[in-house]
């Protein structure tokens, strides 16, 4: 069970989206299967400053491990699986507060499962 990490851009349609921005959703290319996974905004702002995830435990211990989120910095995440091929995956991003109450996103890092 390897690890790997990527810059957004590689992986994602759009690297900055929500409130503001036009565009209102993502998606996310599966380097694994091919797959396309449909992120949207308001997925996003329902992680925004929490720390559920619906990843196994021992995959957010290595993700952590290899790239902690720095909520010093402002870095928040969200966790999926890829719709194809289920692969876990954690996307790293900062909040930025359009309006009040109204946020966009911009994606910094992705954090791969490679089985």
């Amino acid at each position: 069970m390897d690890i790997e990490i990527v810059e957004a851009k590689d992986r994602f349609s759009v690297v900055h989206f929500g409130a503001g921005t036009g565009d209102m959703f993502t998606q996310y290319h599966c380097p694994k299967c091919g797959g396309i996974t449909t992120v949207s905004d308001s997925k996003i702002r329902d992680s925004l400053f929490n720390d559920r995830s619906i990843l196994p435990s021992e995959i957010i211990a290595r993700f952590e491990e290899r790239r902690p989120v720095r909520r010093d910095a402002w870095e928040e995440f969200y966790d999926f699986n890829c719709r194809s091929c289920h692969k876990s995956v954690r996307v790293v991003y900062i909040p930025d507060e359009f309006r009040m109450a109204a946020h966009n996103f911009i994606l910094k890092s992705v954090i791969e499962l490679c089985i």
